[in-house]
């Protein structure tokens, strides 16, 4: 699996990174998604 980051504040992170792991955990308040990321899947311009 993969996903793209978009970081206004930090532009050279932006790209597509390899998944390593997720982890999924719910509250009261509702749930959250901590992912793991590995190598970058893009090559930076």
């Amino acid at each position: 699996m993969a996903v793209h980051l978009h970081d206004k504040d930090l532009p050279d992170r932006d790209g597509k990174y390899y998944v390593i792991a997720t982890e999924t955990t719910y509250s009261r308040s509702g749930g959250q998604r901590k992912i793991t990321l590995g190598r970058r899947l893009d090559v930076q311009k």
